[in-house]
């Protein structure tokens, strides 16, 4: 009897065992099957995801970019290594003439885009403009006469960064008439090639935003920290 009773003693223990045992792997499995991910409203279950990665959407474009890259936008796979050529390219731009600046961070959870990094749009448009070979000769050829020409040569070379002086001295030497399409004429000839095809891809009345060091260390602190968030959950 004594043999009976610890076996049935020890059946019952192993059975406790096995039974906390099942009951921490279900709840492991159930913890697994509800451990979500939270951002800005949305909620997304970690345990149906197959894929996470972390990207970056840029709009960077500057005075020295190619004509046929300004306005480009760029989408790579967020990591140290972008981030640091991103604040390479936005140090760049703040030096340069004129610049247009977008940056967005995201993760992408399977199909579902969250949002992690949404940068100010950063504008500076071109202000240089100058009486060149192609604004004299264009004027030339819209039947200037020696007289005209002869005064509109007196500006020949002068740099304006004020686009209503430069309009108002150009059309009162070279006695023009003053109309809108003559001062767009006016303004695109005596813009370089690439400022007119950044002018081209930018909005009417739209304000210049000016790209600081400070908001260049606010877009690099904020990608800095998307990058963060994705290793806290991959």
């Amino acid at each position: 009897m004594k043999f009976l009773d610890i076996l049935s003693k020890l059946s019952s223990v192993i059975g406790l065992v096995l039974l906390v045992i099942a009951v921490n792997l279900l709840s492991g499995v159930n913890k697994q099957k509800s451990s979500f991910y939270e951002y800005e409203g949305k909620k997304i279950n970690l345990y149906l995801v197959k894929n996470i990665v972390p990207r970056v959407d840029y709009i960077i474009t500057y005075k020295e970019d190619k004509v046929d890259d300004i306005f480009r936008k760029y989408s790579t796979i967020l990591n140290e290594e972008e981030i640091e050529n991103i604040e390479n390219f936005l140090e760049l731009a703040q030096k340069s003439d004129f610049y247009s600046v977008k940056v967005i961070a995201y993760m992408l959870f399977d199909g579902e885009n969250i949002k992690l990094y949404n940068s100010a749009h950063f504008l500076k448009q071109p202000n240089k403009y100058v009486v060149g070979d192609r604004l004299l000769s264009r004027l030339k050829s819209y039947g200037l006469d020696e007289f005209q020409y002869e005064s509109l040569l007196k500006l020949r070379g002068i740099v304006y960064k004020d686009k209503e002086k430069f309009l108002e001295d150009v059309l009162a030497s070279a006695h023009l008439k003053d109309t809108e399409w003559l001062r767009e004429s006016i303004v695109q000839l005596a813009r370089d090639s690439k400022a007119n095809a950044f002018m081209r891809n930018v909005s009417d009345g739209v304000e210049d935003k000016e790209l600081s060091s400070d908001a260049i260390h606010n877009i690099v602190t904020g990608l800095k920290e998307a990058y963060r968030n994705y290793n806290g959950i991959k």
